[in-house]
């Protein structure tokens, strides 16, 4: 495997077993939130934002906090992310950067 970008801006589609890792975490963290999933055919991480997005708004406020629970997603992330101009779009970029960091350090330590 190439080397282990540290930052998912740094994922481009050369690094496709990171990019299906990613995939399948956001996938199976969605999945325990209901009935949702991440389909998206492209291999372009900065393309991810409004799918993500479009997930994210067809939530209900419980599945939404459920959600950022069980992706980790540090509480102060969340207080700036409602304090923003476009909330979802924040929230998907911040879910998808989390998400990262789960497998960025599951791949790096095991």
């Amino acid at each position: 495997m190439s080397e282990l970008p540290e930052n998912i801006n740094e994922l481009n589609p050369s690094n496709l077993q990171l990019i299906i890792a990613l995939k399948e975490q956001i996938s199976n963290d969605l999945a325990k939130v209901g009935n949702y999933s991440f389909e998206d055919n492209g291999f372009r991480v900065e393309n991810w934002v409004s799918r993500l997005s479009d997930v994210l708004s067809k939530m209900n406020d419980h599945e939404l906090n459920h959600f950022q629970y069980v992706v980790d997603l540090p509480e102060n992330w969340s207080k700036d992310i409602r304090a923003s101009d476009n909330p979802i779009t924040e929230l998907a970029k911040a879910i998808l950067q989390r998400e990262w960091q789960k497998v960025y350090f599951r791949i790096k330590f095991s």
